[in-house]
C-alpha cells in the first residue's frame, strides 16, 4: 500500500512537472511572439525613421538646388551690373540702361547680348520667383489646412488678375451655378502658380509665339452618387516627355530630364490636392490636340 501510495504520488507529480512544463512552453512561446512582434515593430519603426530621414534629406537638397539654379545667375547679373556702374561712377557718366553689357561680335544677333535694360528686367524676375520658392517649401510643411468653404467661380476670378505676361493669356471657363468648395485659399494658390509657371518656364518656348493656358471648371457625379469638382488645366506649350508620367510629376525631385528645375512643384501641387482630399492625374493627349498639357484635379463638391 505504502508503494502504490508512492507511486501515485510519483504519477501526479509528474502530471503537474508535466503540466507546469506545458505552462512554461506556452508561456515562453507568447513571450517570443511578443518579443518577435517587438523587433518588427522597432524595426519598421526605424526603418521609417530612415525613409523620412532619407525624404528629409532628398528634399531639402530639392529646395537647394533650386535656390541654387536661381541665385548663380543673379550673382552673375549683379556682378555685371556692378561692374558696369563702377565703371561709369569713375567717369562721372550718366546711366545708359539701352547699352549694352558687352560690345556683339559683326556676327552675333543684338538681341542675344543683353543691355542693362534687359539685365535688371531679367534680375527682377528672378527675385520674384524666389519668394515662390519659399512658399512652397512652407507648403511642404503643412499637415493640416486653413479651409473655408467659397465659390471656385469666384476665386479663380479674383485671383486670375495677378498673373499673366506679354507672350501668354489666361482664361477661366466658369460654371453657370455657384462651385461650392473647402479650400485653403493661401495653399491652393501655389497649385495655381506652380501650374502657370511650369508652363511659362519650361512649356512656352518660343518667343515670337503667344501661348494659351486654360482653368475649365465643371461639377460632375461619381458612380456612388456624390458630386465632386474638376479643374482641368490646359496649355498649349510644349508638354512633356512621352515618358514622363504622373508619379514622376508627383515625386520630388524626379523631373524630367529636360527640366532645369528642381523636381518640387509637382510634389507641392500633389500634396496640397491630396490634402484637399482630391485627386490630381495627368492626361493622355492626342498629336492632333493643340494643348499639349492637360491636368486634372478633382475636389469634393462642398453641400
Amino acid at each position: 500500500a505504502d508503494i502504490k501510495k508512492y507511486a501515485l504520488e510519483k504519477i501526479q507529480l509528474a502530471k503537474d512537472l508535466e503540466n507546469t512544463v506545458l505552462q512554461l512552453q506556452n508561456t515562453l512561446q507568447q513571450k517570443t511572439l511578443v518579443l518577435e512582434e517587438n523587433i518588427q515593430v522597432k524595426t519598421q519603426l526605424e526603418e521609417n525613421k530612415k525613409e523620412s530621414a532619407r525624404s528629409y534629406d532628398d528634399l531639402i537638397r530639392a529646395v537647394a538646388h533650386s535656390f541654387k539654379n536661381k541665385i548663380s545667375p543673379l550673382k552673375q547679373d549683379f556682378f555685371n551690373l556692378f561692374k558696369f556702374l563702377r565703371k561709369i561712377y569713375g567717369e562721372q557718366a550718366v546711366l545708359d540702361l539701352a547699352k549694352f553689357v558687352r560690345k556683339p561680335s559683326p556676327s552675333e544677333p543684338t538681341e542675344d547680348v543683353d543691355t542693362y535694360e534687359r539685365l535688371c528686367n531679367r534680375i527682377d524676375k528672378q527675385l520674384e520667383v524666389l519668394p515662390k520658392i519659399f512658399n512652397d517649401f512652407q507648403v511642404l510643411l503643412k499637415d493640416t489646412l486653413e479651409s473655408k468653404t467659397i465659390d471656385l467661380n469666384v476665386y479663380f476670378e479674383e485671383i486670375k488678375g495677378s498673373f499673366g505676361g506679354s507672350n501668354y493669356r489666361i482664361d477661366i471657363i466658369p460654371t453657370e451655378k455657384p462651385l461650392l468648395v473647402k479650400l485653403d485659399v493661401d495653399a491652393f494658390r501655389s497649385v495655381i502658380e506652380n501650374l502657370i509657371n511650369n508652363a511659362v518656364t519650361h512649356g512656352f518656348k518660343e518667343n515670337s509665339r503667344f501661348y494659351e493656358i486654360a482653368f475649365i471648371l465643371s461639377e460632375e457625379e461619381m458612380i456612388n452618387g456624390d458630386k465632386q469638382v474638376k479643374i482641368l488645366y490646359k496649355d498649349n506649350g510644349v508638354g512633356f516627355p512621352e515618358n514622363y508620367d504622373m508619379s514622376k510629376y508627383k515625386t520630388f525631385g524626379d523631373k524630367s530630364v529636360f527640366s532645369k528645375g528642381s523636381g518640387i512643384g509637382g510634389y507641392v501641387v500633389s500634396k496640397i490636392v491630396s490634402l484637399h482630399n482630391g485627386k490630381i492625374a495627368l492626361l493622355p493627349v492626342s498629336k492632333a490636340d493643340q494643348f499639349r498639357t492637360q491636368i486634372q484635379i478633382l475636389l469634393p463638391l462642398h453641400t
